[in-house]
């Protein structure tokens, strides 16, 4: 049996309640941290790192997140930076990103809804998306938060506080 027919409905994004877990974002799909459940992750990027999460996803499972950037009173070109967040499968072939730029406003992506991944079917494969058939077999599933380099010259730069809200569901 190849289970339920391939689904393009997305999961279903939900303000996470409770405190916030601290996590530190590994520099790789090899090192990257876990997260175990729905809820609300914070971390510190700093300014040119590629950091990557993994949550498990079995079969019938999806997620859904937001990636929040908290405002850092940054101002003019010394603030300005790249954003960017993708969601992988388990072969770590990308399923979605989502860019924006950073002056040190507060801003979250992507800029309306929620990154998804899942529900993850066998029948999947068989679906006329390409986005779908990536979400085909359980596994990690990873996401990445990037914050390109600012064009500052003044010494090293600050972190910037990273707000991952995440809905795990199925």
């Amino acid at each position: 049996d190849g289970g339920p027919v391939a689904t393009p409905s997305p999961v279903e994004f939900r303000e996470p309640t409770g405190a916030d877990t601290t996590v530190t974002g590994g520099g790789s799909f090899n090192t990257a941290a876990t997260l175990s459940e729905s809820g609300r992750y914070v971390d510190a990027v700093r300014p040119g790192e590629f950091v990557f999460y993994k949550v498990w996803l079995d079969w019938g499972r999806g997620l859904a997140y937001r990636v929040h950037f908290p405002p850092n009173g940054g101002k003019g070109l010394d603030s300005v930076a790249n954003l960017r967040t993708a969601v992988y499968s388990p072969i770590r072939e990308e399923i979605d990103s989502s860019n924006a730029s950073y002056t040190g406003t507060e801003n979250t992506l992507p800029g309306d809804g929620a990154m998804n991944a899942g529900p993850v079917r066998y029948r999947n494969r068989d679906s006329d998306d390409a986005e779908i058939r990536q979400q085909s077999a359980a596994g990690w599933y990873y996401i990445a938060v990037k914050v390109g380099s600012t064009f500052t010259d003044k010494g090293e730069q600050q972190p910037i506080p990273v707000q991952l809200d995440l809905t795990v569901d199925g």
